[in-house]
This record gives structure tokens, sequence and C-alpha cells, in this order.
């Protein structure tokens, strides 16, 4: 297994722990990734890729997959591809080629609405999710309340039940078993309370084995599940369970697989404001991204600048360097060798240190201090989504509309590529050979996870 040191006994794609391990995660919106299994992982550079397509949207992007043949999945508020060229309508949801040109054999009906989440099945079925009334509105026009499912076309599933969400659905999470777990602003689905986070059946009925006591005092930012089948899900909220025996949960709450809250867990949580996106390392420690700035406010406050590493347990890794940001942070890529790549609406590092100038975009050690040999110019506007693709460059989205900005400006739509290492990816092998599975057990054994899910209300945020 890959562990934040490195490379520590040999993957074996084949074997009982490599079953064991498969975990398919939340994204959201935005994104999830490939993952390079290097003998020496050499993160990326941060350098814009000019042989990327310069095309992009018209308008932001909150979701981002790479898929196992290389190609990425998009999804967003937009309604164009190459706005100042082609114009090509794309609602919501589009597939671009691993150079970033539009994929003309998907289907690009799309929605209306915008596009939060995303998730790929294992048979390559899209599960999106997000603020959506209708797929294909120029054509056939299909209603729907926040939840659908796509085949691998982009045309729609019928054979999934359109469940009804009451409000916008932020996070998707995939279990193993093909149930859905979806969480976001809603209170009811299909006519059952569930507050904040349900888990549907494969066929998008709510399943009614897990526990509809749910959370309250705000909304569900970020969904993922663990190897062992326990749930992180982290937002706004504060309570759990608020109609039976409340439970103080500030912004972070970890459920057992059957929803019930886990006792286990340290729900101190962190501080005003709201956890954006949670991504769990191979060894069980949790990071954690968002606009907080103090960890257990009810109990001892610890100041922490909107990025945190938690133990197993939910208490505080201390070694972890706090220093953090001075603005959101939001989608997390931890690479291979254990470093992270994160992007947000943040211009510093270390505020309230020795504060170091960076654009919406950086890489941080192990540890959590910066490593100062990613390069980037970064972004004008905010980066809401990252992806790694099998050669190691980085798929960053968003806002923006250029790379740097206070360099030498390069128009960027939306969507970026930036140079990476030689690393490779493992190669889909066995039953699930043309799904995510065999991507979602390389990220566990790697330590390789983006997790980011949340809703762009303000587009020109």
């Amino acid at each position: 297994m890959m562990g934040a040191g490195g490379l520590t006994r040999p993957f074996r794609p084949g074997s009982r722990a490599f079953r064991r391990s498969l975990i398919v995660l939340g994204a959201m919106c935005v994104g999830v990734v490939g993952v390079a299994l290097p003998a020496t992982a050499v993160g990326s550079d941060g350098t814009l890729d000019t042989t990327f397509s310069t095309e992009g949207f018209d308008n932001w992007i909150s979701a981002v997959r790479v898929l196992p043949n290389g190609q990425v999945l998009v999804g967003g508020e937009f309604t164009h591809f190459d706005p100042t060229g082609a114009n090509l309508s794309v609602k919501a949801i589009a597939r671009l080629n691993s150079d970033g040109t539009l994929d003309p054999a998907f289907n690009h009906g799309g929605f209306t609405g915008s596009v939060w989440g995303a998730a790929v099945q294992p048979d390559g079925k899209l599960v999106l999710v997000g603020n959506l009334s209708a797929f294909d509105p120029t054509g056939t026009n299909v209603a729907m309340h926040n939840v659908a499912r796509l085949n691998s076309d982009g045309t729609l599933d019928g054979s999934l039940h359109l469940p009804n969400a009451t409000s916008g659905v932020i996070a998707v999470a995939l279990q193993s078993d093909g149930k859905i777990l979806i969480g976001g602003f809603f209170d009811v689905v299909d006519s059952v309370i569930v507050r904040k986070i349900v888990r549907l059946n494969a066929d998008g009925t709510v399943d009614n084995t897990f526990s509809h006591q749910g959370l309250s005092g705000g909304i569900v930012n970020s969904i993922i599940v663990q190897p062992d089948g326990k749930i992180v899900a982290a937002g706004s909220f504060t309570g759990f369970d608020p109609s039976g025996t409340p439970v103080t949960v500030n912004r972070i709450a970890r459920l057992n697989s059957d929803g019930t809250l886990d006792a286990s867990f340290n729900h101190g949580g962190f501080g005003a404001s709201e956890v954006k996106s949670v991504a769990v390392q191979s060894d069980g420690r949790i990071l954690v991204s968002g606009d907080f700035t103090q960890f257990d406010p009810g109990g001892t406050p610890v100041t922490v600048n909107r990025i945190a590493r938690l133990n197993s347990d939910g208490t505080l890794d201390t070694s972890f360097n706090h220093g953090g940001f001075n603005g959101v942070v939001r989608p997390m890529l931890i690479q291979p060798d254990g470093n992270v790549v994160v992007g947000g609406d943040f211009t510093a590092f270390d505020p309230s240190g020795t504060p170091v100038t960076l654009n919406r975009i950086a890489r941080l050690n192990s540890d959590g201090t910066l490593d100062t040999s990613f390069t980037s110019g970064g972004f004008d506007k905010p980066a809401w989504a990252i992806a790694i693709q099998s050669d190691g460059r980085l798929i960053v989205a968003g806002n923006f509309s250029s790379f740097d900005p206070f360099g030498t400006p390069v128009a960027a739509s939306r969507i970026a590529r930036l140079t990476g290492s030689s690393a490779q990816v493992l190669p889909p092998t066995g039953t699930n050979a043309d799904g995510p599975l065999w991507l979602a057990a390389a990220l566990l054994a790697a330590g390789a996870v983006l997790v980011t899910t949340r809703r762009r209300s303000h587009a020109a945020a």
C-alpha cells in the first residue's frame, strides 16, 4: 500500500486486499480523478500545458472526472463550449477528449440547471446531481428533480427511478454494492423525510435500511465512503438527529454504514462557515478543507486556516501544519507521494505567519508545509475542481478566465491543464475493466484521493 511516505509493499490488482479496498468516492460537485503509481512519485510542476485546448466554456465548472480511457467528464452551469469560436451547445455536462477538445460522440443534450456533483459507476453510467429540472430541454425535455443517471454515451438511463429531491443535491458517492449516497439542501426525497443525506438503492428508490435521522442546521457539501463502509459527511450542519435525540456535530460527521452516528468519532469539528470537502488518506487520516478558521469551537479551540488534517478518530492531527490559507479551499488531490494539490479562492499561504503569495492553486508537502517546487502562476478566479490524468498532468477547472494573471496572462476559459510528472496509471484489469472500480482501488492503494462537492451559487465568485 502507499502511505504518506511512499510504497511499503506491492499492490496486486487481483488480490483479496485489492477487492476489499474498492471504494467509490463522491465528487462534486466536482471532480475525482486518475491516480499515478510510479516507483518514485514526482508531482506536477504547475506550468500551463499549451497542448490542451483553450476553447473552454462560457460559465463555471464544478465537477471534473478523468475517465479510465483518458477522456474528461465535466459538469457545471455552462451552456456552450468554445464560446468565442464554434460556440457549441453543451448544457451543464460535457465530455472532452484527452486533449480538451469536445467529444462529438457524447450526447450533449444536457440539462436545464447546473451539475454540482458526478460519480461514474463500474458499468460506465454517470450519476449526476445538482440543481436539475429537466434533461434534454430542447429535445425530449424529461422532467427531473436534482438527480439523474446517464448512459455512458450521455443519453438518459431510463432504468433509474428519478428520485424527487425537494431541494438541490450537492454531493454524491457510490458504494461498492451499487447503492448511491447523496447529500445537499434537501429534507425530503420521494415524500420521505431524510434531512440532508440519504441512501438510494441502485434503482434510485430510497433505501429504508439507512437511518433517516439526518443532519440539521446546514447543508451537506461532501460525502466519502471509507474502506470499512463508514461514511464521512461534511458541510455547514451543526446537529444530528434533530427530531429524535439531537447530538452536536460541528460541520463534519461520521456515520456507520447504516446511517447511525458513529460515537467513536470526535465531532468537535469546525467553527463558523463551512467544510467544503473531505479526503481520506490510506492511513485513515482525514483531510478537510473549507472556509473555517477554528477546530473544536465548543471545546479547546485551535486555529486552522481553511485546511486541516484529522486523525482517524476525528481528533486534530497536530503533526500537520495548519498555517493554511487566507481564502476558501475547495478541492484537494492527494498525490501518491503524499503531497496535496489544493484549489480555491485563496491568494496567500500562511496568512498569520509568513505569507506567501499564490493564486488559487498550491501544493502542500505531506506535513502541510508549502511545496515551493510547485511554481504555478495560478488563476484570476476560483479553482473548483482538480483531477489527474494518467501521465500525472493536472486538469483544473472553475470560474477562471486566465492563467498566470499577474505574470504573463494566458486565456483559459474555466478549464486548463498543468504539466506534471511521467508517472503512469495502473491500467484497468478484470471484470470491471470498463468502469472506475479499478481506479477507486488504485486511489486507495496509493493514497491519491480527490473529493470535492459544492454548489456553485455565485457564478462571479
